[in-house]
């Protein structure tokens, strides 16, 4: 009776009135506890998206839960650690850098109370146009506009430009 999903393994010993012993192995692949949620996150490009996922613990001591985070731009703590019958709050971050429509988990893990399976359906959409100031040359010069992107990841981004009048713009 597990608490915990993962692969057990064990052996089982049968003896009979003459000490003959009969043994087996097995493995059992336990899925863990139907304990699941569907949650929808959706964030900006370009931004640092927080959500927070409410973790309760019904237990009267207080419980430390590992955290296992799957997902392209998610990020957060590796453990969070909720008192006696409380409700804690996990902060989960989405970072996206590019337009996206994908699924992700989150695990929250303790060998006494068991896991709560957190499915995460991530979208991310394009924040609102930023209107840049005019830009005036002469015909036949260059003129240089700086343009500021962000990036809250903290991990070097190459960044492709892409313009619609190439023969105007590079």
């Amino acid at each position: 009776k597990p608490v915990l999903g993962g692969i057990y393994a064990g052996c089982i010993t049968f003896t009979d009135q003459f000490r003959k012993h009969m043994w087996y192995t097995f493995e059992m692949d336990y899925q863990g506890k139907k304990n699941v949620r569907n949650i929808e996150f959706v964030g900006l490009l370009r931004k640092e998206n927080r959500l927070e996922i409410e973790v309760e613990n019904p237990s009267d001591e207080r419980i430390e839960f590992k955290v296992f985070i799957k997902g392209e731009g998610l990020s957060g703590d590796d453990n969070i650690t909720v008192g006696p019958k409380e409700t804690g709050r996990f902060a989960l971050f989405f970072l996206p850098l590019r337009i996206m429509d994908s699924d992700a988990t989150v695990i929250f893990s303790n060998s006494k109370i068991g896991e709560l399976l957190c499915k995460v359906e991530l979208k991310s959409k394009e924040p609102t146009p930023v209107k840049l100031g005019l830009v005036k040359c002469e015909v036949g010069k260059s003129e240089e506009k700086l343009i500021e992107l962000e990036n809250p990841s903290g991990k070097s981004v190459a960044v492709t430009l892409q313009s619609f009048t190439s023969d105007v713009f590079t």
